[in-house]
């Protein structure tokens, strides 16, 4: 491996695992937090809003036992720019975490730092604890920012400035569903670069219900990494299958497809 292309591996792979961490600590059910007769509509006591988004994460608890399908591109503006197209199933149990890789394309280093993404989320769904990311004051200063109509849902808008400079946190605003609390959408940049080769990362990631339970359903992450040019990953869930759908196939029933929202497997 020359010395012009081996940074451009080492940091790749290194960015595109971050996202992958933040990730996880969203991964919930969608109970709801009631809004009551004090539910705040406009400009809203910023000490109130937070409490509330507190209170639908503390009140969200993470499915037992579930699969996902996510199809995760990689991409690149330069010539010495890596591609990867990977489909692969999610497996998330008490006991172990795996996946299966469906389907992938592209050229090897692309495909390889794809696998280490997958490598990487199933360890950290295990290490890693809500507390870490969540939008609350202990990782957070949040400001209320006014109001937005994301995907036709009313939503609050809050400023995250991270209280430390960590690669899972990101600076930036985050979109709070008005009749749920849940956060919709978080977007901004990563509070510390992932590595020297990466001058910043900026992501964009999406939640939403999916057959009952509140998931990531998006991820864009673009990285401008020094003397290379831009590195963008995108990941989209595809498929979702819940504990009653996979008991029925461990029981030896055909394919069960999951959430009609996200049925899109071909």
């Amino acid at each position: 491996m020359n010395s012009r292309t081996k940074p451009v591996e080492i940091a790749a792979v290194i960015l595109l695992l971050c996202p992958a961490v933040f990730c996880q600590g969203f991964r919930h059910s969608n109970a709801k937090v009631s809004a009551g007769n004090n539910a705040p509509q406009t400009s809203p006591a910023l000490e109130a809003l937070v409490e509330r988004v507190r209170l639908a994460q503390l009140a969200s608890r993470n499915l037992p036992n579930y699969e996902l399908v996510r199809e995760y591109r990689i991409s690149g503006e330069g010539r010495n720019s890596i591609q990867a197209d990977v489909t692969a199933a999610l497996d998330f149990s008490p006991t172990e975490n795996t996946y299966t890789v469906e389907k992938q394309d592209g050229s090897p280093r692309g495909i390889e730092v794809v696998r280490r993404i997958l490598d990487h989320e199933m360890a950290s769904s295990k290490s890693k604890t809500d507390s870490n990311v969540a939008l609350t004051t202990a990782n957070y200063d949040l400001g209320y920012a006014g109001e937005a109509v994301l995907d036709g849902q009313p939503c609050f808008l809050l400023e995250l400035a991270p209280k430390r400079k960590e690669k899972e946190l990101i600076a930036g605003q985050a979109w709070i569903d008005k009749s749920t609390f849940e956060v919709r959408r978080i977007e901004g940049d990563l509070a510390k670069s992932p590595s020297m080769w990466i001058k910043k990362v900026h992501v964009a990631i999406t939640f939403g219900d999916v057959g009952g339970n509140w998931l990531q359903t998006s991820l864009n992450a673009k990285a401008d990494v020094r003397f290379i040019g831009s590195q963008t990953l995108t990941s989209n869930l595809i498929d979702f299958q819940t504990p009653e759908e996979i008991a029925q196939k461990s029981f030896g029933t055909a394919h069960v497809p999951g959430s009609s929202a996200f049925r899109q497997r071909q």
